[in-house]
Parts: structure tokens; C-alpha cells; sequence
């Protein structure tokens, strides 16, 4: 098992977890070991106030697709909101003290992996598209996008590469198109 542990803002969490069939030699020789399909793995994750007990206790079981969509935390201390990916579970939460509460949650059809902001927005990768997440954890867009896809961000504007075709949008607004929207 493995564990990692961190605070910012007033803010701490703890998350543990393995890897599917992980084993001691595994553990000794990072990145041999391989995924078999129907394997499921559990991390768990408290957060809340340092000094006080969880808001937050969660155990997600999930199946990673492959290597690269392991469990992935984003923590916004100033909006005091918890992003967490795993497998293919998205889900945020408001950590405010009192008030701990599911704000939102998606699926990413094939794989998550991973979380990065940008000012006030929070955009997570998945296999098949980039979603901008709000600071207090709401999804505002989605983009579509079949592998191979990369995007880049410049100032409020998002350059999306899908398999060689490059558009643009607005960081807050997301792509202009009906089926983009979130929900």
C-alpha cells in the first residue's frame, strides 16, 4: 500500500492506496508490473481542517485502465474544494468546515489522468477529452477528443490538438457547440 499525505491552506489530506495485483516485487521494480483487465484497486482519502476530524472519508474502488490512470487529487485551499479522479470516476468536493458536501461528479468513459489549474479553473485529462472545472467544483465545458490530443494553455485561451486538427477557445467559456456544454 502506499500513502502519501499533504496540507496547504488549512487544508490536509491523507490518501492511501495499491495497485492492482501489486506485489513486493512490484514494489522494487517500478513500472514492470502490468494491469489485468478486471482487476480493481481501492484508494482512500480523508480531508478536512488541520487540527480537527475528516469532513471527508472516502474509499473509491475503481479499475484503472492502464498505468497511467492512477489516482489523481487536485486540492483549491482559497475555494476549500477536493478534485478526485479515479479510474473513471470524477468527483468534487466542498471542504468548507460544517458543510463538507459532494459538489459534483462525471465519468471519464475510458481512463482519467489527471488534474491541472490554470487561475481560477480546473481542467482534468481523461483518454477521451478535457473538462473545465470551476474553483468551487463545478463542471462549466467539455471538449471531445480521440486520441492521439494535447492541449496547451496561453493566458485565458486553450489550444486543443485532436489527431493533428488544432482549434482554440476561451479557457472559461470552453468550446463553442451545443454537445461541448456540460450538463
Amino acid at each position: 500500500m502506499r500513502s502519501t499525505r499533504f496540507s496547504t491552506g488549512g487544508l490536509i489530506v491523507a490518501v492511501h492506496w495499491s495497485a492492482p495485483g501489486e506485489s513486493a516485487e512490484l514494489t522494487e521494480h517500478q513500472g514492470e508490473g502490468r494491469f489485468e483487465p478486471g482487476q480493481t484497486s481501492t484508494v482512500h482519502l480523508v480531508a478536512g481542517r488541520a487540527g480537527a476530524p475528516p469532513g471527508l472519508a472516502l474509499a473509491l474502488t475503481y479499475a484503472p485502465t492502464d498505468e497511467v490512470c492512477l489516482p489523481a487529487i487536485h486540492l483549491m485551499p482559497s475555494a476549500e474544494t477536493l478534485f478526485v479522479g479515479a479510474g473513471r470516476d470524477l468527483l468534487t468536493y466542498a471542504l468548507t468546515p460544517g458543510q463538507v458536501r459532494r459538489v459534483d461528479q462525471d465519468v471519464a468513459e475510458l481512463g482519467f489522468f489527471g488534474w491541472a489549474q490554470h487561475g481560477d479553473l480546473v481542467l482534468g485529462r481523461a483518454e477521451l477529452g478535457l473538462t473545465g472545472w470551476s474553483a468551487d467544483g463545478q463542471r462549466r465545458w467539455s471538449a471531445w477528443a480521440e486520441p492521439p490530443w494535447d492541449y496547451r494553455v496561453d493566458g485565458d485561451r486553450v489550444r486543443l490538438d485532436v489527431m493533428g486538427q488544432a482549434s482554440e477557445f476561451a479557457l472559461l467559456d470552453g468550446p463553442v457547440s451545443r454537445t461541448s456544454r456540460a450538463r
